[in-house]
């Protein structure tokens, strides 16, 4: 069961994707307002996921987003992103953010990018050194990963518990 934080500024927003959520049987959902309401409950709460705008007053997302990476607390987080504003893919990835999403929120977008961020990771890689620096670049930001050395492991692998996402060399 997943637990996610939701912030944003706008009410009709968060009640919108708390519903969403929902629907796809998330039930442990907890919202703020803002990112510095955010920022104290992610302090006092271990969630698996934050999805938090961007744009708000007191903490825009990406300073939110600096201030959980400076706690050295690595549950993936994704930023929603209104259409008027246009920041760089480097500027999610600087704040330690793990994906954005565009507003408005397309629900199976927002479904995919949920289960690759809180899902299991195979990395089939046939050199050592690779598969080693994937697999831990991907642990460092929670992800549940393992590797495979070719094919065959990854298909033995595949039978017992399947991953929910395969990166292949």
């Amino acid at each position: 069961e997943l637990k996610i934080l939701c912030v944003d500024d706008e009410p009709f927003v968060l009640e919108v994707l708390t519903d969403l959520l929902r629907v796809y049987g998330v039930r442990d959902i907890d919202v703020s307002l803002n990112g510095v309401e955010a920022l104290a409950k992610v302090k006092a709460e271990n969630y698996d996921v934050i999805l938090s705008d961007v744009a708000m007053p007191k903490m825009d997302g990406f300073e939110l987003m600096k201030n959980i990476r400076a706690l050295d607390i690595n549950q993936p987080a994704i930023v929603l992103i209104s259409g008027h504003s246009n920041p760089s893919i480097s500027k999610t990835i600087q704040v330690g953010a793990n994906a954005f999403l565009g507003k408005p929120i397309d629900s199976n977008i927002l479904l995919s990018i949920l289960r690759g961020l809180t899902g299991k990771i195979l990395v089939v890689e046939d050199s050592e050194t690779i598969r080693y620096m994937t697999t831990r670049s991907l642990s460092r930001f929670g992800y549940d990963v393992f590797g495979a050395i070719d094919g065959k492991e990854a298909l033995q692998l595949l039978d017992g518990d399947p991953p929910d996402v395969v990166v292949l060399d």
